[in-house]
């Protein structure tokens, strides 16, 4: 009986010996599979909300540089203008000084000598005494086309040394754009399937919506599913979040500002349960945009790697990230 008792207990502990390896062997994989997928999961969405950052960064000096070059382009024509009628008044001064120095009243060679730069022009002779009242209206003319000849290439430099710094700054934030992007692929590469578990999870896109029952804004922008979200993109046929919203607005007639804040800063505050179609809707601390289409929807080019598509305001990342809306026009 002590023998039976014996061997009970020595089979049991041989089946402990055996189980509880294969126990702990076959869990802890599985944990540090779902920890390290969490991890990877985690990453993905911080690359793409620090993307969206850095490429708004990008669309705003994007939009500084077009503003500059078109005030450089206005500086130069108004450069021509102001050299133009500085020389022309010049001339006519100097037919005056000629007559002047026939009638022995002035020395011309005094007077014009070494004066190609104008700045010394007046300040080495008295002119209006030497010449009279007479002429001081031209006088007077010829002083003001120089002093705002000289003030729009003082402007023109200013802008021309800023457009150097924007696109030096376009430069930078293109190359840490291009390193975020291989990060994400890399990291997308290794989620694998789960990716679109991880969209539907976060996102709750809600498939195509026929744009035929719509009008406006919403129906130019429901037109554009499944065109590919490009950062820096603005139409026709590729965009990131801004330059939909951007694109569709101008085929309406409506200029809008490039960039996220320049558009939430365009319209008028509404809150989240007064949403109208056409409405603009506002994310992460205006790092994100897309327009209302109604029924809690919402339709924008939402990130690297995906495509203009609709998408539900209810998902629990959009409600945690939501910031506001605004309404353009009306």
């Amino acid at each position: 009986m002590k023998s039976k008792k014996f061997k009970y207990v020595l089979f049991a502990v041989v089946l402990a010996s055996i189980l509880i390896p294969i126990n702990i062997a076959s869990s802890s994989p599985l944990t540090e599979k779902k920890e390290l997928k969490d991890k990877l999961v985690s990453q993905v969405i911080s690359i793409r909300e620090e993307l969206d950052s850095i490429v708004e960064e990008y669309n705003v000096a994007t939009e500084a540089l077009e503003q500059t070059k078109a005030e450089i382009e206005e500086l130069e024509a108004l450069k021509d203008d102001s050299a133009s009628r500085l020389s022309l008044y010049r001339k006519d001064l100097e037919v005056v000084l000629i007559d002047q120095y026939k009638h022995g009243k002035v020395q011309i060679a005094a007077v014009i000598a070494g004066t190609s730069n104008l700045s010394d022009f007046f300040s080495r002779v008295g002119l209006i005494s030497r010449i009279g009242e007479r002429y001081a209206d031209l006088i007077q003319k010829v002083r003001e086309a120089k002093d705002e000849y000289e003030r729009t290439i003082s402007k023109l430099n200013d802008r021309k040394l800023l457009e150097a710094q924007l696109v030096e700054e376009q430069r930078k934030k293109k190359e840490e754009i291009e390193k975020k992007i291989a990060e994400h692929e890399r990291l997308i590469s290794q989620l694998k399937v789960d990716i679109s578990v991880l969209e539907k999870a976060m996102y709750q896109p809600v498939g195509f919506i026929s744009p035929n029952p719509f009008s406006g804004v919403v129906r130019l922008a429901l037109e554009h599913q499944g065109e590919p979200y490009v950062w820096g993109s603005a139409g026709p046929d590729r965009f990131d979040c801004s330059g939909l919203v951007w694109y569709i607005f101008k085929q309406l007639g409506v200029k809008l500002p490039r960039s996220v804040a320049g558009q939430y800063k365009a319209g008028r505050p509404v809150s989240k349960d007064q949403l109208q179609p056409g409405d603009l809707v506002f994310f992460r601390n205006l790092g994100h945009v897309g327009i209302y289409i109604g029924n809690s929807q919402f339709v924008h080019a939402p990130h690297t790697g995906s495509y203009v598509r609709v998408e539900s305001l209810n998902s629990p990342y959009r409600i945690r990230s939501y910031y506001g809306a605004v309404r353009i026009g009306g």
